[in-house]
């Protein structure tokens, strides 16, 4: 068998010590060193001056026929992606045959509207606006601009066939979509308090409505006006409140997953019939009606089947 030499083991975990000690340091050093450069380079750019502006943007869109007549058929439908952060954000339905109009008070100095548009044809068109930080938190906070009175409002005409679709980030939102023609809904939702309203029926009933949210307050209600086929909602932290109320056109498939904290559920009223499928929390308090069919079976109306999931807190499901 082969001798060891004597000292050589302590020599191999002396070197290892040191390149490992080395290592740390330079991880440490890249840790402190970078953000700092960052920070220097940052300041040293300079404070950038407060612009109050106020901007509007208006974009005529192709004419479509009036629902129900014709349905979607033959008629090309639009898209609307909105990407907000940072600010207040109100979108709300306008008067049928009117632009799409964008209002919006801000600091320009620090943040960009940015709007585009894409005619496809038969396929119909595209639409897209952001509001969006143009420089880093930290050139915000030295000018002061961090936690600035942005406000941003799209208003979307009556009559005229689309799908919304977009990221509500960091801020406060006040989502009225009632009366609108719709064909799909799917908004992530950040951090803050949010609202979704469907205040009365949309022109035609949803195939799909989705809404994941982080944290924050959130509120989506009368979701029974859209009447989707397809409803996922989901809330990760904070405190959110679904009512599924509203004028039921079609049966519905209604998924509702709660993460942490306090969740509400309203569930459908008269003139429809519940199949509450599930309604049970994983740690916390509970309170709703047995599973099953709640209330007598109404021949010839929807059928809303609705299945709820909770992680942990409080989960309130109201008939």
């Amino acid at each position: 068998m082969a001798k060891v030499e004597a000292g050589h083991m302590p020599a191999r975990k002396g070197g290892c010590f040191k390149t490992g000690c080395f290592g740390c340091l330079g991880v440490i050093l890249l840790m402190v060193v970078l953000p700092l450069g960052w920070a220097f380079i940052e300041m040293a750019r300079g404070v950038p001056e407060t612009r109050r502006e106020t901007q509007e943007l208006t974009r005529v869109l192709p004419a479509g026929l009036s629902p129900p007549a014709g349905g979607l058929a033959g008629v090309p439908a639009g898209r609307v992606y909105v990407d907000f952060s940072m600010a207040e954000f109100i979108i709300e339905p306008g008067p049928a045959g009117q632009p799409i109009r964008v209002e919006a008070d801000f600091d320009t100095a620090t943040y960009e509207l940015i709007e585009e548009y894409q005619a496809e044809g038969e396929l119909g068109w595209t639409y897209r606006v952001s509001f969006r930080p143009k420089v880093s938190w930290l050139r915000r906070l030295l000018a002061g601009s961090l936690d600035e009175n942005n406000r941003v409002r799209l208003i979307l005409p009556r009559g005229t066939p689309m799908s919304l679709a977009g990221d509500l980030g960091v801020g406060e939102s006040d989502v009225e979509l009632g009366g609108l023609w719709l064909t799909d809904v799917a908004l992530d939702i950040s951090v803050g308090e949010h609202k979704v309203r469907f205040s009365e029926p949309l022109a035609q009933p949803l195939e799909t409505l989705r809404v994941s949210s982080w944290v924050g307050e959130v509120k989506v209600t009368r979701i029974g006006n859209a009447s989707p086929s397809q409803v996922t909602l989901s809330h990760s932290i904070g405190e959110v409140y679904f009512d599924l109320r509203g004028e039921w056109r079609n049966d519905s498939e209604v998924e509702v997953t709660c993460g942490i904290g306090e969740c509400g559920v309203r569930l459908p009223g008269k003139g429809v019939n519940v199949d509450l499928v599930r309604a049970s929390i994983s740690i916390g308090d509970q309170r709703a009606p047995k599973r099953g069919n709640l209330g007598p079976t109404i021949e010839g109306a929807p059928t809303i089947h609705v299945d709820i999931t909770g992680t942990l807190g409080e989960l309130t499901v109201d008939d």
